[in-house]
């Protein structure tokens, strides 16, 4: 084994951000998701946020089709900074059947 002098995993988390959970969110107001304004997402606007492998958050916009609500299999990235203009939702469980 090697002798490096590298900081440990358990150190290293401390200098992590945590991220928000991954979910349904609603936008709080109006935001483009960067500076070339590449997407804009409307006050009120269901989506879902997710992240990619390098933690970038993406946001997904759901659409109504065909009598049904479905979730795009690619959205859109947006600057870290914009999370703070999303919301989550409450989404309903429904009781587990009795036994």
């Amino acid at each position: 084994m090697g002798t490096g002098q590298g900081i440990g995993l358990a150190a290293a988390t401390r200098y992590l951000e945590p991220l928000p959970a991954e979910g349904f969110y609603r936008v709080l107001q109006e935001f483009y998701c960067c500076e070339k304004q590449c997407r804009l997402f409307y006050s009120e606007m269901l989506v879902q946020l997710g992240f990619d492998d390098t933690a970038t958050p993406i946001l997904f916009v759901p659409e109504w089709i065909d009598g049904e609500l479905r979730i795009p299999a690619e959205g859109t990235g947006i600057v870290r900074e914009r999370i703070a203009m999303i919301a989550p939702l409450r989404v309903a469980v429904p009781d587990a059947p009795e036994s």
